[in-house]
């Protein structure tokens, strides 16, 4: 069996005596929504720090704030139970029905992704 990022942090949100959210929003626990915007904050700053510097030293620090977003995703899946796998590969379907019929990917001149006419809303539903 393998164990996914979400049943290690299960495991750790156990142990700190973390609980999901029951639904009741007066029980939503704060420092998940805060812990998020930090640690995305982090990982701009040292993407930031290691594309102007792009030393060992910077890189790991990218590599660490990288895995503290990942934590964090996954700490928010298990909060409020989301089907992280099945959640994410439905977002990369849609985002395949974004490959316009030539094999190829249009963008704007900003660098946005632009949808072709084959392009498919993902399907969240029953998640």
């Amino acid at each position: 069996m393998t164990v996914t990022r979400e049943d290690k942090v299960r495991q750790f949100l156990e142990a700190a005596g973390k609980k999901p959210w029951d639904g009741d929003i007066s029980t939503i626990d704060r420092s998940f929504l805060n812990g998020f915007a930090e640690e995305t904050c982090e990982l701009k700053e040292a993407m930031e720090k290691y594309i102007n510097h792009p030393t060992p030293g910077n890189r790991e620090g990218l590599c660490k704030e990288w895995a503290d977003v990942q934590i964090v995703l996954s700490n928010l899946a298990v909060y409020f139970d989301i089907p992280a796998s099945a959640a994410f590969n439905r977002v990369h379907q849609n985002n395949m029905t974004k490959i316009g019929p030539d094999g190829v990917v249009k963008l704007r001149e900003d660098g946005k992704i632009l949808k072709p006419d084959s392009y498919v809303k993902a399907d969240m539903s029953g998640l």
